[in-house]
């Protein structure tokens, strides 16, 4: 649909760049409500397609050269992830509770710890809370994780409620098939949808950055600035973070996020050796231990 009917020769490098830079990058709207959305996987993949047909072109003679080796190496990224801090996982909760958006509260605070992918966080499907754990068959990789979210008493509280709340609720069927969500929307009772989701995930975060007061001037939730640019998707960087502060090695964590070891350990790289002053503080204790000197 991009290249039309033009001869394959046609599709220069910096023609396949533009292209490039179109799929990963896109701005929405204008003025407050103008947003950057990033989606490198998606133009990879529509990259990674169109080098594997300019290889058959050149197999057949149409070119010589393939214009889709290595494209976006200078495209630079608006931010790198950013980890959530707890304070920020729960105001973030907070704000979400008070603007009626409950279920994505819960969202938050289970993916501090679960580390999901946000569809695969959208599509869960009611849990019995005395169940042992939570299991997860990730829609990407076809991976299943087992979570032991009952080990964790402000999760199974939530659950808890969300779980009432699902008892409370009546039936809705969607071309008659039922629909059993652990974290409906509120208003449809249906999935969220994703676009929706992230739409009034912005609201919050916008909320939550600036505080939430009653019509008569009462603040109920102070502001706080630092939620301004928190995405739902970096709370997978978070648990694994987090996870690896506990204590925990690469496997074990990719056997709760579903990563593999490697990329697990990317992550563990990127952000938390590099960033964290709890770790540098345990190895230099470390190293005191082992040479002797005294506490």
């Amino acid at each position: 649909a991009w290249a039309g009917d033009q001869p394959a020769r046609g599709i220069t490098p910096p023609a396949v760049q533009a292209f490039y830079e179109a799929q990963a990058r896109r701005v929405e709207g204008k003025g407050k409500a103008r947003r950057v959305i990033e989606t490198p996987a998606k133009a990879a993949a529509a990259i990674r397609v169109l080098r594997l047909l300019l290889q058959v072109g050149i197999r057949l003679g149409y070119v010589t050269t393939n214009a889709a080796i290595r494209p976006g190496i200078t495209l630079v990224r608006q931010r790198e992830p950013v980890i959530w801090t707890p304070d920020q996982v729960r105001h973030m909760a907070a704000a979400a509770d008070l603007m009626g958006w409950r279920s994505i509260g819960t969202a938050i605070l289970l993916n501090e710890w679960i580390g999901q992918r946000e569809a695969d966080v959208l599509a869960l499907r009611p849990w019995a809370v005395e169940a042992e754990s939570l299991r997860i068959r990730q829609g990407k990789t076809g991976r299943t994780v087992v979570l032991p979210v009952h080990l964790v008493p402000h999760l199974v509280a939530r659950l808890k409620d969300e779980a009432a709340r699902a008892a409370a609720r009546p039936v809705v069927r969607f071309n008659s098939v039922r629909e059993e969500l652990l974290l409906p929307h509120e208003g449809t009772g249906l999935e969220w949808n994703q676009h929706t989701f992230r739409h009034t995930l912005a609201d919050i975060r916008a909320a939550a950055a600036a505080g939430i007061r009653t019509p008569e001037g009462e603040e109920v939730l102070p502001a706080m600035p630092s939620c301004a640019a928190l995405r739902f998707m970096e709370l997978r960087h978070t648990a694994v973070t987090r996870l690896h502060g506990a204590g925990v090695d690469a496997l074990g964590i990719s056997r709760i996020t579903g990563h593999s070891p490697k990329t697990a350990q990317d992550i563990i790289d990127r952000h938390y050796l590099g960033e964290s002053e709890e770790g540098a503080a345990a190895a230099f204790r470390k190293r005191l231990a082992k040479e002797g000197w005294p506490d």
